[in-house]
């Protein structure tokens, strides 16, 4: 098994490996063309790794005609593990993505995948927009009559005297008053009156 011979020989030499030739993420020859390795029963085959890859392993040329035991296996990245406003550490090879939460008043914007470099790299928690509260890992506008905390974790009521829709609360005009749910600013009623804009109070005689 793994020898070979030419018509008429009177001696058997190794036969050459025709299969497994190629490595998965072996890098490429200097010219740009494919790796491929060379040889017969017995030889092993020499290979440097892509970027972000190393060899593990002895690519042997088997009896059976194929090259084997060799193998790029991906590198763990072991930088860019945290991400600011994220309690999420990653963990992770070249090429694999960390799932990432954020903290309340933030949510994910990207993808954090393990670069070559030994990194994890993209990704990053944005605060919520104006108007907006972070909960549950999302950014969603507060209803009306109300405004996001200052934490951005909630939506809390508008203040006295304010009013708003999409988590904008503003002060009302004189003339006016909150409405009872605080989503809009209403006129005063016949017979009261308000400087202040927050509260209507009776006119006297």
């Amino acid at each position: 098994a793994g020898q070979t011979s030419a018509v008429g020989a009177t001696s058997c030499f190794p036969a050459p490996c025709t299969e497994g030739l190629s490595p998965a993420h072996a890098l490429a020859n200097p010219d740009g063309t494919a790796f491929a390795c060379s040889g017969s029963t017995g030889d092993v085959c020499s290979f440097t790794c892509d970027p972000g890859y190393e060899a593990i392993g002895l690519h042997v040329c088997f009896p059976d005609g194929r090259f084997a035991g060799g193998s790029c296996v991906a590198s763990a990245c072991t930088s860019g593990l945290s991400i600011p406003n994220s309690a999420t550490v990653c963990r992770g090879a070249t090429g694999d993505e960390c799932a990432y939460s954020c903290d309340c008043g933030f949510e994910p914007m990207g993808r954090r995948t393990c670069a070559s470099s030994g990194a994890f790299v993209g990704g990053a928690c944005s605060p919520c927009p104006a108007g907006q509260a972070g909960i549950a890992g999302e950014c969603t506008p507060c209803a009306g009559g109300f405004e996001p905390s200052e934490s951005r974790c909630d939506c809390v009521p508008c203040r006295p005297g304010t009013a708003g829709i999409e988590g904008r609360c503003a002060a009302c005009q004189a003339g006016r008053t909150p409405s009872p749910g605080r989503d809009s600013c209403e006129l005063c009623p016949l017979g009261t009156a308000s400087s202040s804009g927050v509260n209507c109070l009776e006119c006297g005689d």
